[in-house]
């Protein structure tokens, strides 16, 4: 099984976010939109900070607007 969070159940910024999730061995995250409107970068500067947490399998899982 693999197991999945998302964004909005975590406080702080998306990067922190991102960290803890990987730290926490969950395999993918769903994105939420204000996690990304907050973020001061590009969806592609998103896409490097995830793929740089590759060294624990992680995958985004989804991008969700509210």
């Amino acid at each position: 099984m693999q197991t999945a969070i998302a964004t909005v159940c975590l406080s702080g910024t998306l990067d922190e976010k991102l960290q803890a999730i990987a730290a926490a061995q969950f395999k993918g995250v769903e994105i939420f939109e204000n996690d990304l409107l907050s973020f001061n970068g590009t969806p592609a500067d998103v896409r490097r900070m995830i793929e740089d947490l590759e060294q624990i399998p992680f995958r985004l899982a989804h991008i969700r607007r509210h």
